[in-house]
């Protein structure tokens, strides 16, 4: 600040006053005319230079006060202030990624053993007179069903006139079949920034 020249300045409640150059003054203080006729003791560090040439005083000048009989001092209102940190989180799209799933095929051969049976169906004449129907019995692998007839005779008998004999043959077959079976796979692509569809 340039104390060879009379400069304005303005207080934080609109008040005006102008800087006594010609007034001693302690080290770095300025003593400040307002215009109401009072006058202030400031620090010079707290007026702050403005773009017209006038200085601003961050403080409020809010009038007399009476100490002791016939003493006044002017009363001044200095803000503290203090910065606080505030921290805020966006969320920022950086890039992404396109999925795309492919289908693979492959032939696999299924050769399992398989099994399947053929009936033999003999008729085996036997022509013996029974008293009563033969029950159906098992031999081995071959079940036997008999077969009556009645026929005439002096008396009237049951004649066992043939029997079934019926054998299972059981072998194993191998018949190879061809499947098609799929799978499926994930690929991934990275997408960057401003690629995003």
């Amino acid at each position: 600040m340039n104390r060879r020249q009379a400069v304005t300045v303005v207080t934080k409640n609109n008040r005006r006053g102008t800087i006594d150059t010609t007034a001693p003054t302690e080290d770095r203080q300025v003593v400040i005319h307002m215009e109401d006729g009072q006058q202030v003791m400031v620090p010079a560090e707290l007026l702050i230079e403005q773009q017209d040439g006038t200085y601003y005083l961050p403080a409020e000048v809010i009038g007399l006060e009476n100490e002791e009989p016939g003493v006044e001092r002017l009363v001044m209102v200095i803000p503290i202030l203090a910065e606080q940190l505030a921290v805020e989180k966006q969320r920022v799209v950086d890039g992404g990624v396109r999925i795309h799933k492919k289908v693979h095929e492959r032939e696999v051969v299924i050769d399992e053993p398989l099994f399947e049976e053929k009936v033999h169906v003999e008729h085996v004449p036997v022509n013996e007179l029974v008293a009563e129907p033969p029950a159906v019995r098992v031999e081995g692998d071959t079940l036997i069903i008999p077969l009556v007839e009645e026929v005439t005779v002096v008396e009237k008998r049951l004649m066992l006139r043939e029997e079934l004999h019926i054998t299972k043959e059981r072998k194993n077959v191998r018949h190879p079949e061809h499947v098609t079976l799929r799978s499926e796979q994930a690929v991934v692509e990275r997408i960057e920034p401003g690629g995003v569809e």
